[in-house]
């Protein structure tokens, strides 16, 4: 992104998060308001029927798994900043470890997979916060200009591939059957989280913008390890790959959640076989959807 739109790129994350609200509030007025399995599918098929909550099922389903393997396979690569050695069977291989992990997870309870997702999150941002207090000391104000080089058409282009960043934010409402008082935890969690992810993406891309060169920064992969490495050395490199790992594991493991309760619900409709309804009598987990 940094390379289409240099350093406006700090300024293409704000606006991602701002045209997320809208989404963002009318998922949690409807969550509140029918808090079931299936999320955006369950508001469709109600609203507009079979055929419209079918189309918008299967997409909801292929998006959340898509972008959990996506996750998946971005664990391998951040390792291999770790370990060099390892090589593309080792990263799948990596990849397809972490897929069996979290599915034994989400199949044995709910509470401990969202435990966990919780001890993630919280040592993602304490890494992230830490990287942005200590980064924000060593910026070069000069990196900074000029700061919109390819003009508006290219802020708003860039503002399309960024959006997806901030997608995770309203798919919450596909376990809101799960959660504790809806009417009130739901919004005031997808909020919150909206806040946060704003201002952690927008500091980290403000300070890593500000420490590396425009040709370091367009040509990097991982350019907050590259970043890290200038404010810490090589153990900095090191802790922001690991916190890259733990924003890929935790993106892994909610799409996992969310997108097993799409076939749940659309189970229970009748528009797939009945099995994928099924509950789980010990763990009281969808066994077969998150299969």
């Amino acid at each position: 992104v940094y390379a289409k739109v240099g350093p406006a790129v700090i300024l293409v994350y704000i606006l991602a998060g701002i045209v997320i609200l809208p989404a963002l509030f009318a998922k949690a007025e409807l969550a509140t308001a029918m808090p079931r399995a299936g999320g955006s599918y369950f508001f469709i098929e109600r609203s507009m029927g079979s055929a419209a909550g079918t189309i918008g099922g299967f997409a909801g389903w292929l998006s959340l798994s898509l972008k959990s393997a996506f996750a998946l396979v971005g664990i391998g690569i951040f390792a291999a900043l770790i370990n060099p050695n390892i090589t593309d069977w080792q990263i799948k291989l990596i990849a397809v470890g972490f897929c069996v992990f979290f599915t034994i997870l989400n199949l044995t309870s709910v509470k401990l997979t969202g435990r966990f997702q919780i001890f993630l999150v919280i040592l993602l941002c304490i890494l992230l916060f830490l990287y942005i207090f200590r980064g924000s000391m060593s910026l070069n104000v000069h990196r900074y200009t000029p700061f919109m080089p390819f003009g508006r058409r290219a802020l708003f282009a860039a503002v399309a591939m960024v959006f997806i960043s901030f997608g995770g934010l309203t798919k919450v409402a596909s376990v809101a059957e799960e959660v504790r008082n809806p009417a009130k935890n739901l919004p005031y969690g997808m909020i919150l989280a909206f806040c946060t992810v704003l201002l952690l993406y927008g500091l980290t891309v403000f300070v890593t913008v500000g420490l590396l060169d425009g040709h370091e920064f367009a040509h990097s992969l991982t350019p907050i390890s590259t970043g890290g490495y200038k404010v810490f050395g090589t153990v900095g490199s090191i802790i922001m790959a690991f916190a890259g790992i733990l924003a890929f594991v935790s993106t892994a493991n909610a799409g996992i959640l969310s997108a097993s309760r799409f076939p749940m619900a659309m189970s229970r409709d009748q528009l797939l076989p009945e099995f994928f309804a099924k509950v789980n009598k010990r763990f009281n987990t969808p066994h077969f959807s998150i299969i």
